[in-house]
């Protein structure tokens, strides 16, 4: 190699090391965006909303994350990254300003956090495929502990902020948190670029829809995304339930973040060294067992201990999951790939607050909230031996040896 082709070599890792770093924090912002919604429920409950209305109002944004997130992968391919981004930027300060200054009509919560949720569904969807081309597998676990760092980070650093907003009864800073993230989310997404956008790249031949199904295990993970979705997702719905019992829902987050953030910090090795899939379905089980004994709670201490329990599969999980898309998927269908598991990251969590709504309304909020967890807690433990029924058929973890399969 000449030493003119060292300095190119440098430059390009230079340049990727930019690019990861910018990407950290567009993934700090796009999730402040939507997690600051997470103690939501203590406001609707507030204003005397019932706990079905409230469902809809909270499974909105996710109706609009979800349906747009297929095409998230189309408009992509379609328009690049950088665009996409912008215009995705724009539609979430849209929808964010628009629940802002149509506070408190349920009605409009409802239209503009879908149209929230459309612009955040394809942020996202941009964002992660950016994240999956300039990472290696070799190191791709660990470096997504670190995104899903600053994905946890707002949990820990604007949910107290919003509580306090909450309690205190500022409505309008608290909803104003939003606007401001996605403000930031524009600016950030102007300055990423894909591998394939620069002078000179190749250009990638996309795959399409009927490839990406045919790879081995794409339908196992997506099961095993739902189920972690679902088992996430009760953030939403046990911020009103603690609140009712006099207890500070705060302090369930607080902790839980605070050990994600450790965890994601400190031991993204593992996910490297460990198989990924053999860590899928564990992580999930170890949540739903949590949310049952949280139901029972007592204390703001009970809650933190739980928290920190709920943290170490939400630690794991989340990175796991993210890369398990990339791990399987070449990087042809990789943006349809991360599209395909972002739908079912965001099924599960406008499913799971219709159906708490739903069910409560049959059997109580408490057992609607039981009887959900102990359904992923049986499906995760199914979904277990798969995994590792598939680890044995399929010993690779490589994208390139998992194609043409079932």
């Amino acid at each position: 190699m000449t030493l003119s082709e060292r300095y190119v070599d440098l430059a390009k890792v230079n340049d990727m090391g930019s690019q990861f770093s910018i990407s950290l924090w567009a993934t700090y912002f796009i999730y402040a965006y939507s997690n600051i919604f997470f103690l939501l429920s203590v406001y609707l409950s507030d204003i005397g909303l019932s706990l079905r209305v409230s469902g809809w109002v909270l499974a909105s944004f996710y109706i609009g994350t979800t349906f747009i997130r297929p095409f998230g992968g189309w408009v992509l391919e379609r328009f690049g990254l950088r665009k996409t981004l912008l215009v995705a930027g724009i539609i979430s300060l849209f929808g964010a300003l628009g629940v802002f200054f149509s506070l408190p009509s349920v009605s409009c919560m409802i239209f503009y956090r879908i149209i929230g949720g459309v612009g955040y569904g394809i942020y996202l969807v941009g964002l992660t495929t950016h994240q999956s081309f300039i990472l290696s597998e070799s190191v791709r676990g660990s470096r997504f502990g670190w995104i899903t760092v600053l994905a946890i980070l707002p949990l820990a650093t604007l949910s107290p902020l919003g509580g306090w907003f909450l309690r205190k009864g500022f409505v309008e800073p608290y909803f104003f948190i939003s606007p401001v993230a996605a403000l930031c989310c524009i600016v950030l997404g102007l300055l990423l670029k894909m591998p394939s956008e620069g002078v000179g790249a190749p250009k990638i031949e996309w795959g399409s829809w009927k490839e990406l199904l045919c790879l081995k295990g794409v339908h196992l993970l997506v099961v095993s995304t739902l189920l972690f979705a679902l088992a996430n997702a009760f953030f939403l719905s046990v911020s009103g339930f603690f609140s009712e019992k006099g207890l500070n829902p705060a302090a369930f987050l607080w902790a839980n973040a605070l050990v994600c953030l450790v965890l994601r910090g400190l031991g993204g090795r593992i996910l490297d060294r460990w198989d990924r899939r053999r860590m899928a379905a564990p992580v999930t089980i170890l949540m739903a067992i949590v949310i049952l004994v949280a139901i029972e709670a007592d204390s703001d201490l009970e809650l933190l201990i739980l928290g920190s329990l709920f943290g170490l599969g939400l630690g794991f999980g989340f990175p796991v999951h993210l890369a398990l898309i990339s791990d399987l998927t070449p990087p042809r269908l990789r943006p349809k790939g991360t599209a395909l598991g972002w739908f079912f990251m965001d099924a599960g969590w406008f499913i799971s607050p219709l159906l708490v709504g739903y069910l409560a309304s049959l059997v109580g909020e408490e057992w609607a909230l039981r009887l959900l967890a102990l359904a992923i807690l049986v499906c995760s433990a199914i979904v277990f031996f798969l995994w590792e029924r598939f680890v044995r058929f399929v010993p690779e973890l490589n994208a390139d040896v998992s194609r043409k399969g079932a």
